[in-house]
């Protein structure tokens, strides 16, 4: 069974009223508990259509915190706040057990993946790079070749994949794809009617003309359990593609933040939604 599309029908709703409790302490003990987060769901909903690139958003979000690696715990707090308050009410909760630290941690192993992919499939800041064609390399080419990376938000795991080769790496990238699939998608049956689709790609009943005569059809698709699920279903689609897979940004992308995927046999859209489209 071959399972290619994400139930269009899925959504997840963004928020509002957003209140992340940080814990700034230099000495934190074990007994200090989790910073959390509390916030009140919106109207509006993030969807699959709309947001086919979102894992690449969390990316970028990360990356900016990033750089308050070396800072003050005041100050990466500070900047741990602004990039979870704004991703909630850009995107919604990764999940609804949030604390700022599982934000944090999910958010950086997202980036790390997605950097790794992008190296070896030479997207964005890594454009200049020879692409690597993951299914053509040899076992033993694999365990030879080197390949740059950035390093591994887990210490334990950066100094295993310091100065690593090629085939560990990727082995490392595929255990964290299927932890995240493993954990937060599984799979779901659409409802059987074959009817026509909106621009979406959900089931719209109001497309049926006077005389059609509606049958069954079975789809099985991909069906996140939160948000963070719907992530690694964008992860893993751009694993499959790659190096065959690269990305561009929407037409308003200085608002949105939101790029788009092409493939050579894909035409280009302009803008990610409607309401990019609009402005």
């Amino acid at each position: 069974m071959l399972v290619t599309r994400i139930n269009p029908e899925w959504s997840w709703p963004r928020a509002q009223n957003v209140v992340v409790n940080v814990v700034v302490n230099e000495d934190v003990t074990d007994v200090t508990p989790p910073a959390s987060i509390s916030c009140t769901a919106t109207a509006k909903a993030t969807t699959p259509h709309e947001r086919s690139a979102l894992h690449r958003s969390l990316m970028r979000s990360y990356d900016q915190y990033a750089q308050y690696k070396d800072a003050k715990e005041a100050e990466r707090m500070i900047e741990a706040e602004r990039m979870i308050t704004e991703w909630y009410q850009d995107h919604g909760p990764l999940r609804d057990d949030a604390t700022v630290g599982n934000f944090i941690r999910e958010s950086s192993i997202v980036w790390w993946v997605v950097n790794v992919l992008d190296r070896l499939g030479g997207i964005g800041a890594y454009s200049n790079e020879e692409a690597i064609q993951p299914g053509d390399i040899p076992i033993l080419v694999g365990d030879r070749l080197f390949v740059e990376v950035s390093e591994h938000p887990d210490e334990s795991l950066a100094k295993e994949l310091k100065d690593a080769p090629y085939s560990r790496i990727l082995a490392q990238v595929i255990r964290h794809i299927n932890q995240g699939l493993h954990d937060n998608a599984t799979l779901t049956n659409e409802d059987p009617w074959d009817i026509p689709r909106n621009h979406f790609g959900k089931k719209d009943p109001s497309k049926l003309e006077k005389n059609d005569r509606a049958g069954h059809k079975i789809s099985t698709v991909a069906q996140p359990r939160n948000l963070i699920g719907y992530l690694w279903l964008r992860i893993q689609n751009q694993f499959e593609k790659t190096p065959d897979i690269n990305y561009y940004p929407c037409s308003n992308f200085e608002n949105c933040d939101q790029e788009l995927p092409i493939m050579s046999d894909v035409s280009r859209r302009k803008w990610c939604s409607d309401a990019c489209r609009m402005r």
